[in-house]
């Protein structure tokens, strides 16, 4: 997984840097030449290039810090989707070294769009507290459920990367869900260093 972000990052720098300059000057070109169905479709793929670059590396999180790149990141959930989402997001930015930061922010991510992919849900709560020496995260949806034991879907990617992600930051997940009734994603991680 290490080798993995270290890619993504890579990529990511790579977007922005030669992909997204290119872009910014193709813009401003047709802006310059008053070519405003151009200038549109130039801003509309370097959203999109932004749009990837950060969702391959969340830059956000140097810049914000990871509480704040959490609610960010829920925020473009609940802009990019017609769930409505409400959130309860304590700063626990002390609690967590750079690269436990990234694979928290990567297993919230991935606990979203497995919602967004798969769970027809029409609001999801997102809240995450120091508790007694753990981080607890409950990430919950209300939609259609699935059974927890069928092994088809607790072998399935999306499932598997939380699990990986989970074992890598030393913490339990449980996932409580009911046919027809939703989703619970509970994370309890302990804190290493308190700050």
């Amino acid at each position: 997984m290490q080798s993995q972000e270290e890619e993504r990052t890579r990529i990511a720098r790579e977007l922005h840097d030669s992909v997204g300059q290119k872009l910014t000057l193709i813009k401003r070109k047709s802006q310059n030449l008053n070519q405003l169905e151009l200038t549109s479709l130039t801003n509309n793929a370097l959203e999109e290039v932004r749009s990837i670059s950060r969702g391959l590396y969340p830059a956000l999180l140097k810049h914000l810090g990871l509480s704040q790149s959490i609610a960010q990141l829920v925020n473009e959930y609940d802009e990019q989707t017609e769930l409505f989402f409400t959130t309860d997001i304590e700063p626990v930015d002390g609690y967590f070294t750079e690269i436990a930061s990234l694979n928290f922010y990567r297993l919230i991510q991935e606990c979203l769009t497995n919602i967004v992919k798969h769970a027809k849900a029409k609001a999801v709560t997102v809240s995450i507290k120091k508790q007694e020496g753990l981080i607890v995260t409950v990430i919950s949806d209300n939609g259609k459920g699935f059974d927890v034991n069928d092994s088809k879907k607790k072998n399935s990617l999306g499932l598997k990367t939380i699990f990986e992600r989970i074992k890598i930051l030393e913490g339990k997940l449980s996932i409580d869900s009911e046919i027809n009734t939703g989703t619970n994603f509970i994370l309890t991680i302990p804190i290493k260093n308190e700050s």
